[in-house]
C-alpha cells in the first residue's frame, strides 16, 4: 500500500479515527491489505468509544 491509497486521520467532532481509501491505487493484493485494515480500524473505533464512554481517558 502506498501514502496516496490510505489516509488515516482524526475527526475531533466525533473522536474517531477516519481512514480514507483511494480505489483507484487498489489492485488485487491490496484487496486483502483493505480488508485487514478496515478491521484494524473496526477495533480500534470499539476501543475508543469503550474509553471514551467510561471517561477512562482523562483530558
Amino acid at each position: 500500500m502506498t501514502q496516496e491509497m490510505l489516509t488515516v486521520g482524526f475527526n475531533d467532532s466525533e473522536d474517531k479515527l477516519v481512514f480514507k481509501f483511494d480505489m483507484n491505487y487498489i489492485n488485487t493484493d491490496d484487496a486483502v491489505r483493505l480488508k485487514v485494515m478496515t478491521r484494524l480500524k473496526a477495533m480500534v473505533d470499539a476501543e475508543l468509544d469503550y474509553l471514551t464512554s467510561e471517561r477512562v481517558i482523562l483530558k
